[in-house]
């Protein structure tokens, strides 16, 4: 579809040609191209859309004369009023934070973001095609003695150049898009309003206040991100204070002597007689059944008799089994469970950090607060009371608080009665003791037990 020009020259202002009159048809209109400055006629015909044309013959550039025309009457309408719409502005947040080394860091930081809303405004004076130290500026608005440059782009805009200058000369400056008007003209009335009322076509090529703006928000939010990761690097430290100090106490413990010293500290016959009227297995019992009271290396992780803790996992997991026939749980469920909700039981969490400590002869990696646990199932399973695959493990809620492997037990309960419990060597003399002592089918789910730590720590 061919260009239809609808603007021309008439006493050196602007026409459009919905301005001219019916007595005005053809070259009556006194009309001149706004780029050639070849007489125009208008074409008021009652079939086609109203224009002007050239005369015959002419091979002036329709296109471009529409383009001139609609940036020549937007010109004229600024200069002729005395009133317009001002873009607003915002900054991103990522404006201001950059690339930052620890995003997390960064996002602790608050701060507020300026959003500066259009604003209409009056102008005292106005100048067209202004001159500024090499670049030629559509329109110039002053605003108490503020200088503002207007730019108009229909297909042109502003380029990389012109922004450089107008920044190296400090001076504000918008540009009007009125692009979306060239394919389908509007009477001069709908142009005045883009031009002037429109906030959806005009934004900021350079804005002095803005990019000061912009500083002061970086500068605020550099500063408050610096007191957070120096409170971090402040945290982290103390953190690694704390973990090294608690790590020296895992392994001081392991000392013969004080974790002897540890596991005395921690048995309390009157507490935990007040603790086994408290559970459901325990309605006619006056102490605990032997594989609740079982010696396992690193118990002090719990901070109480190992009597309460092996019989809230027993009547939780076995005895209850939170009232399913059979109840399905992993140890990292049971560990998780212990740290957040606590049950009645807790963690020591001076102790709950995996660490190195030599056991058995050898160095050894361990993470009391699971391997503690694990240990203690692996006992129940060898009883009969639970089995598992993988890392799942399963209960089936028994008839009565007697091992379903009997024979199991009378071993395990006589190498109790004779080993010192108070050996952090427990876990390793029971085993040996077992393995001398059990069936092959028994000895078979012992030997699982040290590769089933290897690979069960989650």
């Amino acid at each position: 579809m061919s260009v239809k020009l609808a603007y021309g020259i008439r006493n050196e202002h602007i026409i459009h040609i919905s301005e001219i009159a019916p007595s005005e048809n053809g070259k009556n209109c006194n009309c001149v191209c706004p780029v050639c400055g070849g007489i125009l006629y208008a074409r008021l015909g009652h079939q086609n859309q109203h224009h002007f044309s050239h005369e015959p013959g002419s091979n002036c550039d329709v296109s471009k004369a529409q383009q001139t025309g609609l940036h020549l009457l937007a010109k004229e309408i600024i200069q002729t009023n005395k009133r317009i719409l001002v873009p607003g502005f915002s900054i991103p947040r990522h404006e201001v934070i950059g690339d930052c080394k620890d995003t997390s860091a960064a996002a602790e930081v608050a701060i507020d973001l300026p959003n500066i809303q259009p604003l209409s405004i009056d102008y005292d004076s106005v100048e067209i095609e202004k001159a500024f130290d090499g670049i030629i500026a559509d329109a110039v608005i002053t605003i108490n003695k503020t200088i503002c440059i207007v730019e108009i782009a229909v297909t042109h805009y502003v380029d990389n150049h012109k922004r450089q200058k107008l920044a190296s000369l400090n001076l504000p400056a918008f540009e009007i898009d009125l692009s979306d008007l060239l394919d389908t003209p509007q009477p001069r009335e709908s142009i005045k309003d883009a031009v002037l009322l429109d906030c959806t076509n005009r934004y900021w090529v350079f804005n002095p206040k803005r990019d000061r703006l912009l500083n002061e928000k970086k500068a605020e939010f550099q500063n408050k991100y610096n007191v957070v990761v120096k409170a971090r690097e402040l945290a982290e430290k103390r953190k690694q204070e704390y973990r090294q100090n608690n790590l020296l106490i895992l392994r001081n413990l392991m000392v013969p002597e004080n974790y002897t010293n540890e596991l005395n500290r921690l048995r309390n016959d009157e507490q935990a007689a007040r603790w086994l009227k408290q559970f459901s297995f325990a309605k006619s019992l006056t102490e605990y059944p032997f594989y609740m009271d079982i010696p396992i290396t690193g118990e002090f992780v719990f901070s109480c008799d190992r009597r309460i803790w092996q019989a809230k996992l027993f009547e939780d997991y076995i005895y209850r089994g939170f009232g399913q026939e059979i109840c399905i749980f992993s140890i990292s469920k049971i560990r998780k469970r212990i740290s957040k909700e606590h049950l009645i039981i807790r963690y020591d969490k001076q102790k709950t950090y995996r660490t190195t400590v030599f056991l058995n002869g050898q160095e050894k990696e361990v993470s009391f607060s699971y391997d503690v646990v694990q240990r203690y199932f692996d006992y129940l399973d060898l009883l009969g009371f639970v089995s598992h695959v993988g890392y799942e493990w399963f209960s089936k809620r028994p008839v009565s608080l007697n091992p379903p492997n009997q024979t199991a037990a009378n071993e395990l309960k006589s190498i109790l009665q004779s080993v010192d419990r108070s050996s952090p060597n427990i876990d390793q003399i029971i085993k040996r003791e077992l393995l001398s002592k059990l069936g092959e089918d028994e000895k078979r789910i012992v030997l699982t037990w040290d590769k089933q730590e290897k690979n069960d720590h989650t």
